[in-house]
């Protein structure tokens, strides 16, 4: 797995906020979550915590029936100083729909972990389990100003193509949309865009 080392994740918090540290919850899943930290651990996307902060797992079940790893970041997000990054507006990404014919959708898969944590973050993002505790190393879900920064990674990355190819109405989520009028402009587009993911290495 990738880790950006263009742009971090930073947690700032309120002034005067101390270290939240909360217990694992009981919830009778312990060897899957044990499971998924291993898992996690291989793809060197969590390393062991040492700072005072601790949050709980849940697991969350999927409509497959497999099981979604989060972290319950509530109480860190309500003291967390929040990124002003401007996310896209629906109304302003769906009047760029008009007039395209062409659609090309690129797919980052797990785009939030190549963007790595800064030092003071991984503490401040760790998690508790039987096994210990961890810290992320990448970006995880379920911080509140998540997608700024990914959304601010994106708009650097794609920087230099006419706006009104890039479609921002995905991109901070892993997938960017890119709408054009002619089959020839969408082949530039997607050539542009997978040369500039590859530059950045993403």
């Amino acid at each position: 797995m990738t880790m950006m080392s263009v742009e971090q994740h930073h947690i700032p918090l309120v002034p005067g906020t101390g270290a939240i540290k909360l217990n694992p919850y009981r919830q009778g899943f312990e060897k899957e979550i044990e499971a998924q930290v291993q898992k996690l651990k291989e793809l060197d996307l969590i390393e062991e915590g040492h700072g005072a902060f601790s949050f709980p797992v849940v697991l969350v079940k999927k409509k497959d029936g497999s099981w979604r790893f989060c972290v319950d970041y509530r109480k860190l997000n309500a003291v967390t100083l929040k990124d002003a990054y401007p996310l896209p507006r629906v109304d302003d990404s769906l009047d760029a729909l008009g007039g395209s014919k062409w659609f090309t959708t690129l797919d980052m898969t797990s785009g939030y972990w190549q963007i790595s944590m800064d030092q003071e973050a991984r503490e401040r993002s760790a998690f508790v389990t039987r096994s210990g505790l961890w810290q992320w190393k990448v970006l995880p879900f379920g911080l509140t100003s998540a997608p700024s920064t990914f959304e601010r990674l994106m708009e650097t990355t794609m920087r230099g193509q006419d706006v009104q190819t890039h479609n921002r109405a995905t991109s901070y989520r892993p997938q960017t949309v890119k709408t054009s009028r002619t089959r020839t402009r969408s082949m530039a587009n997607a050539t542009f865009s997978t040369v500039r993911l590859n530059t950045w290495d993403i």
